[in-house]
């Protein structure tokens, strides 16, 4: 067994980063070779004594530094060594600064289904024309097949649907919950689910159906959908986080 069980006095640290922490040890040990696949994430978790979600996101920070490739379906294989200071440095300071993507995604599937009664009861015409332009642009961008450009469109989807409340505390906490999820884990997931075309087409599609019910001021439809939206995403992207 090359991982230990997390120790009480430890606690206090994200469990992600001591996740990270020991399986760069267990690399620059020679536990495990370059190329090498490590265990998989059930069994590290395992091991360390956590569950599943910091083991995803300690190898997500690790991918996003470059020590490790995960691959989906096929597991995470290591890149290349985590000696370098600077390389394990920037690994630990991708979780500190990172809020749990999943607590975040949780936060909003409750704010903004929630807001969908008052959205319906306060949208006026030039709300509505600017949820349908951002997402037209949305379209745009599954039709060119580039991620940036649907990713930075769909949080502006998101926000325009806030801002039509006309309550500026829900436009700034939904902004503040989309900012976290700018963050480096799970864009990295993101991107990796998204660039299927099948899986963005569909996440259009889920956004159409939004927007159709805001415009059909169905309120029960568009709560169903925005909730449906958030627990279907999080399912997937789980997969790759």
């Amino acid at each position: 067994m090359f991982f230990k069980k997390i120790k009480p006095a430890e606690a206090a640290k994200k469990k992600s980063i001591y996740v990270a922490e020991q399986i760069m040890e267990a690399i620059n040990r020679g536990d495990y070779k370059v190329n090498e696949r490590l265990p998989s994430e059930r069994k590290i978790a395992e091991e360390m004594g956590v569950s599943r979600v910091p083991v995803r996101e300690a190898l997500s920070a690790l991918q996003v530094v470059g020590i490790v490739d995960s691959i989906p379906g096929a597991g995470s294989y290591v890149r290349k060594l985590g000696e370098s200071p600077l390389i394990r440095s920037q690994a630990i300071s991708v979780l500190e600064e990172s809020e749990s993507p999943f607590e975040a995604h949780g936060a909003r599937r409750i704010f903004e289904a929630g807001i969908m009664g008052l959205v319906i009861n306060k949208a006026n015409p030039g709300d509505l024309a600017k949820i349908e332009e951002v997402f037209q642009r949305m379209s745009k961008a599954v039709e060119a097949k580039n991620f940036d450009e649907y990713f930075k469109s769909n949080r502006d989807f998101h926000l325009a649907i806030a801002q039509a409340t006309h309550n500026s505390l829900i436009e700034r906490t939904i902004a503040y919950l989309l900012n976290v999820m700018d963050q480096p884990l799970w864009k990295e997931a993101a991107q990796k689910h998204l660039s299927d075309y099948e899986h963005i087409k569909e996440y259009l599609h889920k956004h159409r159906r939004i927007f159709t019910a805001i415009k059909n001021k169905d309120r029960g439809f568009a709560e169903k959908e925005m909730k449906k939206h958030f627990d279907e995403t999080v399912e997937e992207i789980r997969r790759y986080l």
